[in-house]
């Protein structure tokens, strides 16, 4: 984001910035950087037991979608309405 305000462009008024993993510094960033939540244990998890099911022919459960989950702070704009505006009556 430093970059942005270096080079003119305001974020989030021109440029919109989401992050990856929701680390502790996105609350600390300015603007505060809006993140994507991945539950990492859990894909690790069901990663080696993927390969410890391949490996030695185990039954280990595999998960493979996982919920993830956006922290909105200060670096994303609101989206605009896309409603059509109103046509007033004749």
């Amino acid at each position: 984001m430093s970059y942005f305000q270096q080079v003119g462009l305001g974020v989030p008024q021109e440029v919109s910035v989401l992050g990856y993993d929701d680390t502790w510094s996105a609350e600390y960033s300015a603007p505060r950087l809006t993140s994507v939540h991945i539950p990492l244990r859990e894909v690790t998890v069901s990663g080696l037991n993927c390969l410890l099911n391949r490996c030695y022919d185990s039954l280990l459960p595999v998960a493979r979608e996982f919920p993830v989950n956006v922290t909105w702070r200060a670096s994303v704009a609101t989206r605009p309405s896309r409603r059509p505006a109103r046509k007033s009556a004749e």
